[in-house]
């Protein structure tokens, strides 16, 4: 009997893949929390599980988008009981930052990270500004 594929497991190891915007600000999110996995249809093929991933970016000329795509169908295809992987970039471009997880939004909160998208491909994401204590710089740079 083949093992039984959650949704929550797919977004789970979607989850694994981390954004690169976010690692740039120093808060890094996975394509989940970021709100980038648009949708995860589960059905059963003749071997297994058969999986349907929709992405989104937070802007229509994302660089990163291929590799997303081809980091999903690796990740997915190596869920047990999962046979066959389709990955999918959604048609339209409608992320915005309120896609984000609760959890991560909290996070940024506490942070002091504000990041911020719009529906025309609009996104910046601002990390706090670093705090220079005098304690940390000596006349020869960085310690």
């Amino acid at each position: 009997m083949p093992e039984v594929v959650s949704v929550a497991a797919v977004r789970a190891v979607l989850n694994e893949i981390l954004d690169p915007c976010s690692v740039a600000a120093r808060a890094p999110a996975g394509l989940d929390d970021m709100g980038l996995v648009e949708a995860v249809a589960i059905s059963s093929g003749h071997e297994g599980a058969v999986v349907t991933v929709t992405l989104c970016t937070t802007h229509p000329m994302c660089l990163v988008a291929a590799v997303f795509m081809t980091d999903a169908h690796r990740r997915v295809s190596a869920v047990p009981g999962v046979s066959e992987v389709e990955v999918r970039l959604g048609d339209s471009v409608n992320w915005t930052s309120d896609r984000m997880a609760p959890a991560y939004r909290e996070q940024l909160a506490i942070a002091g990270t504000t990041m911020e998208g719009d529906r025309s491909g609009t996104f910046a994401l601002t990390p706090p500004a670093r705090r220079r204590d005098h304690r940390e710089w000596r006349s020869g740079g960085a310690r």
